[in-house]
């Protein structure tokens, strides 16, 4: 496809109009992605500086688990308990020692 003469003489003066519709379109489009940047930096600054909530079955998971973990510790203290009172009574000299048989 050749280009006249004719037509060069219109296409020139319209290289102006299209270099400045361009760089308008150029121009708004860096406008929007500035604008978007900016509100999702604005954003993740917010969540940032703000207190997580956390879920409610969240809350029960933990608290749970400190019931749990609480029962565990009391039943190793009765263990414990239970072990030095059988530890005192085999220790104890006097037991065992006699024996009373009633005929």
């Amino acid at each position: 496809m050749s280009i006249r003469p004719i037509d060069l003489q219109v296409l020139i003066p319209k290289t102006e109009e299209i270099n400045k519709h361009q760089q308008a379109q150029q121009d708004k489009n860096q406008a929007g992605a500035e604008k978007f940047m900016l509100q999702f930096q604005e954003k993740i600054r917010l969540r940032q500086s703000k207190v997580q909530n956390s879920h409610k079955s969240e809350q029960e998971k933990i608290t749970d688990e400190k019931k749990n973990e609480e029962k565990s510790r009391k039943k190793q203290n009765q263990n414990k308990n239970k072990e030095k009172n059988n530890s005192e009574e085999i220790n104890d000299p006097t037991k065992g020692t006699l024996i009373d048989i009633i005929t």
